[in-house]
């Protein structure tokens, strides 16, 4: 088990492959703007964490093994992450073209903010997209109050009933909102909260302040799932 880059010996050939689950994943900006995917796994009675940095103004990625060994590759990834498991802690700040995948009978767990360096809606520049594929995407019991999570999500499990959930839709107090901006499409629609019936009012978990990222019909994450273009069926002037 472990974290692969394919590459030809000098150049990186496709994207980031994890074999088995995944204890956390990290999105990182550094000082340089440059966008660091930190991968922990438990091996063997410990934590690994591996580091992909992202640097396409000198086009390279660079890769760090747990034990600190880096190897500097020509080229840019395809921004592809298939993780073949659960990614039990998904968390982060993002600014690159990234999505990740796991197998349709795995689970991303989302536990803390999911959030872009910058705010598309105030920074039309801005080029960053994240999209998370897995058979169910769950937001931890224990994550913040008023979480912020941008990016396409899209659930399929191998049961036919993949959703997007808060695990602690019914037993945790309320928590303010779930911020997403971007887009969800589920097989099952999973519960986040419960209100009272007689005011409406939040009684427990979250409830839903969600916008869709407008960029995404024209520019979605890398490879992910979508339908054709939007095509003119027909048009009447109105007077």
């Amino acid at each position: 088990d472990g974290v692969y880059i394919p590459n030809d010996g000098t150049a990186v050939t496709g994207g980031v492959f994890v074999r088995g689950n995944v204890k956390k994943v990290k999105g990182v900006v550094d000082g340089s703007g440059r966008q660091r995917i930190e991968i922990t796994r438990y091996v063997s009675g410990s934590n690994r964490t591996y580091k992909v940095t992202m640097d396409p103004a000198n086009n390279r990625t660079i890769y760090q093994d747990y034990d600190g060994t880096t190897t500097t590759y020509t080229g840019n990834l395809n921004g592809v992450y298939y993780v073949k498991g659960n990614i039990y802690d998904f968390r982060g700040t993002f600014c690159d073209r990234m999505t990740f995948f796991t197998p349709t009978d795995k689970t991303t767990e989302i536990k803390d903010h999911v959030q872009y360096s910058q705010d598309p809606r105030t920074h039309p520049d801005f080029d960053g997209a994240l999209g998370i594929v897995s058979g169910d995407i769950i937001i931890d019991q224990y994550g913040p109050s008023n979480i912020k999570i941008e990016a396409a999500m899209l659930t399929a499990n191998s049961a036919g009933d993949g959703s997007f959930y808060n695990e602690g839709y019914y037993t945790w107090p309320p928590k303010g909102a779930i911020n997403l901006l971007g887009s969800l499409c589920q097989e099952n629609r999973g519960p986040v909260g419960m209100f009272y019936s007689s005011t409406g009012e939040l009684a427990r978990g979250y409830e839903k302040n969600y916008h869709y990222d407008t960029r995404l019909a024209y520019r979605p994450p890398p490879y992910f799932p979508t339908t054709e273009k939007f095509r003119v069926a027909f048009w009447h002037v109105v007077q």
